[in-house]
């Protein structure tokens, strides 16, 4: 069982850390038939960039001159179902989003393109560790194409020898290639033998699943999702208004889902964000990162702790430093009211207000 528990450790939590992010429980249906359709939840009951409280963005006169809007075709003929089932569950968030657009302020930095050099990727991270290297091909190759493998310690010398060089290349594989992992992660059993168990992306390794069309077909779905987004995202976007469309879009699908954070049966992926519409910090902040990567803008996913507990959010590189964003806090009115003390809060924080709101990356209660 210790092994077990190190396993998930080190394969999952490491870089998708399970975040208690506060906030009561409540009844939540998390069921994929009843999450999966369209949902509009409008943001306009909070304090947005430049907008007033309680307002509708769509009807207030007094927001800013419109430069953006939405460019969607009514008769629309779509590639396939897919495509058209993606359109159905994240355009409402999108038109939501690109209104939002018109409200955020101007800031006096910019947000940097992302360097490969400053952020090398997980791969790169193990150069001149050949072992590692050779594990992280086989772990890629097996979890995207959801191959069933079985390693027995026995023939590497022992766990050790597997352990280490194993899941050092897999905490790489996910900082690379989360949606790898979408429908799986790896497993240590009893007798300390490493094996993919799949599952749907709601599901955990208590419900495996087998059916890799299926699966498949999920993720695709998830990507139409994500395709969708960026396709109808307005044309001459700068990084900045790039970031701010992906925080509206996504806390405009997104509802937090209070009872799923002291869940461990839940991953809570993007998916969670994008496709079903409910999620926990996590999904949050690795949609966000997801999107941000997708369109070479310079962000990472952080896990770590605030006061309240465990916690996850993003970072971007800016001509002003880093600056933070928690869009879990900020899509969140009345339970976390007591931390809005302006428009922007959460926002593209400094450094200095993460650390003043007591954000501790990597530090985890």
């Amino acid at each position: 069982m210790y092994k077990r528990i190190i396993a998930f450790v080190l394969s999952a939590a490491m870089c998708l850390t399970l975040c208690s992010c506060g906030g009561d429980d409540i009844s939540s249906d998390s069921s994929y038939s009843d999450t999966t359709g369209i949902t509009d939840t409008a943001v306009v009951d909070r304090n947005l960039p430049g907008s007033s409280e309680n307002t509708d963005i769509s009807s207030d006169s007094e927001h800013k001159e419109i430069k953006f809007v939405a460019d969607f075709d009514e008769n629309e003929v779509f590639e396939d179902e897919t495509a058209r089932k993606a359109a159905e569950i994240i355009d409402p968030a999108i038109k939501n989003a690109i209104a939002m657009l018109n409200t955020i302020p101007e800031v006096d930095f910019e947000i940097l393109d992302w360097d490969e050099v400053e952020h090398p990727t997980g791969r790169d991270s193990l150069a001149g560790d050949a072992e590692a290297l050779k594990w992280y091909d086989f772990i890629y190759e097996k979890m995207s194409n959801m191959e069933y493998f079985h390693l027995d310690p026995d023939d590497y010398g022992g766990y050790e020898e597997l352990f280490i060089p194993f899941f050092t290349a897999e905490v790489a594989v996910i900082e690379d290639h989360r949606k790898a992992y979408m429908c799986g992660t790896t497993w240590v059993d009893e007798d300390e033998t490493v094996y993919p168990v799949f599952f749907m992306p709601w599901g955990w390794v208590d419900t495996p699943c087998d059916d890799k069309e299926m699966m498949h077909g999920e993720i695709n779905l998830y990507n139409a999702v994500e395709d969708r987004i960026i396709e109808k995202m307005p044309s001459g976007l700068n990084n900045y208004q790039k970031v701010c469309y992906f925080t509206f879009v996504i806390v405009s699908k997104a509802e937090y889902n209070y009872v799923g954070y002291d869940d461990i049966d839940c991953l809570y992926y993007p998916y969670d964000a994008l496709v079903r519409g409910e999620t926990v910090c996590r999904g949050y902040a690795m949609a966000l990162y997801d999107l941000c990567r997708r369109e070479g803008i310079s962000c990472w996913y952080c896990s770590g702790s605030v006061p309240g507990g465990d916690h996850a959010w993003t970072c971007v590189d800016t001509t002003d430093g880093i600056r933070g964003l928690d869009i879990t806090w900020y899509d969140l009115d009345e339970e976390f009211s007591r931390y809005y003390d302006g428009d922007t809060q959460y926002m593209f924080m400094t450094e200095y207000e993460m650390e003043f709101e007591g954000y501790q990356e990597g530090v985890h209660e």
